[in-house]
């Protein structure tokens, strides 16, 4: 059964591990001039994030896994297979080094947090019947956990990461891909010599997020 009670008290008694490595995106070329943005998800919701409410950059561990977590792409056991109406898209390599990363592919912190792994990995654009109540705070004041009712478990689970002010990411498996892993990141979270960059050894794709210690 679905936790629905308040996610502030169990995640404080967790604590965040870092995460440093390269991640991967799939965007359609209409964005290549903006290629971390993540204003869409704010709009549409996602996995981690009501609509209407804060931004969440998705991305993958693995290129095939960003493929199949894209829309409109499947992975089969004979290959990749695109749907006929695809647009065209381009696989980003991203480098990252985050400092706070919430760890939900151990069991050990699922069950500290009373969130089955289901609720994780179950669809969540059924919920969003209408926009949430948003969950971005009013500038100069503390970010608070508001009741959501048509939000999916996830969902809620983000507003309360998101809330807190000291995750800058989420580590999840796939909903698609039965091996891969996919990192939820907060832009607006990273914290002081976390970064996050597109590696494009030729310099045509340039876009960065936080700033690295010197």
């Amino acid at each position: 059964m679905a936790f629905v009670g308040d996610f502030r008290p169990l995640l404080a008694a967790i604590k965040p591990r870092r995460f440093s490595g390269t991640v991967y995106r799939v965007i359609g070329s209409r964005f290549l001039d903006a290629p971390l943005t993540s204003a869409g998800s704010k709009l549409h919701g996602g996995r981690f994030n009501p609509p209407g409410s804060f931004e969440v950059l998705y991305t993958a561990l693995a290129v095939d896994t960003a493929l199949a977590e894209r829309e409109g792409i499947l992975l089969t056991a004979a290959g990749v297979k695109a749907a006929r109406g695809i647009r065209t898209s381009i696989v980003l390599r991203i480098d990252c080094r985050l400092e706070s990363v919430l760890d939900l592919t151990e069991e050990r912190v699922r069950q500290q947090l009373r969130l089955p792994l289901a609720d994780i990995l179950g669809p969540w654009l059924p919920w969003n019947v209408q926009a949430p109540p948003t969950a971005e705070p009013p500038d100069g004041k503390a970010a608070t956990e508001k009741p959501v009712s048509l939000s999916a478990p996830s969902q809620r689970l983000g507003v309360a990461i998101y809330g807190s002010r000291r995750i800058e990411a989420v580590l999840a498996p796939s909903a698609k891909d039965g091996t891969g892993r996919c990192l939820a990141i907060f832009p607006d979270r990273l914290q002081p010599g976390s970064f996050v960059t597109v590696d494009d050894p030729d310099g045509r794709i340039s876009a960065a997020l936080g700033i690295a210690k010197a």
